[in-house]
């Protein structure tokens, strides 16, 4: 069956904190999966139904939440010194190196701490870090 709520949800993404309301836990998006068990890591897959959302603390594993039942994660508290971003989940420009990727987390080093900036390459890889002042939207 095909939940076409997913269509509704454009700005879940790879790396984007999304609350489950069924679960009442915040998440960061890892995987999506469609009706068939297709999975994908690298963006939504058309027709996705689940996503496996990383939990944004600790002592607890990952778990598959229906995507008809999350919500943007945006202005609450995402917990391990992570910070919300308008570009999470999406491909930037890490103006100080010229690499593309996607930015997967905003967190700090301690309470106070620099601020760094996670990306991932678009087709999987090693993550880097960067300052988040020097992330630009990509556009092609």
């Amino acid at each position: 069956m095909h939940d076409s709520t997913s269509q509704h949800r454009e700005w879940l993404g790879i790396g984007v904190e999304a609350l489950d309301t069924a679960e009442g836990r915040v998440g960061v998006a890892q995987l999506f999966r469609d009706h068939l068990g297709s999975i994908n890591g690298d963006r939504p897959i058309s027709g996705a139904t689940h996503v496996l959302l990383r939990p944004v603390g600790s002592g607890h594993r990952p778990w598959w939440a229906r995507i008809a039942d999350v919500e943007r994660a945006s202005g609450r508290d995402l917990g391990l010194l992570h910070e919300t971003h308008p570009l999470l989940g999406r491909l930037v420009v890490d103006t100080g190196t010229g690499r593309v990727g996607v930015l997967r987390a905003i967190v700090r080093d301690v309470p106070g701490g620099e601020r760094r900036a996670w990306l991932r390459p678009e087709g999987g890889g090693v993550e880097w870090a960067a300052a988040p002042e020097a992330l630009a939207e990509f556009s092609a």
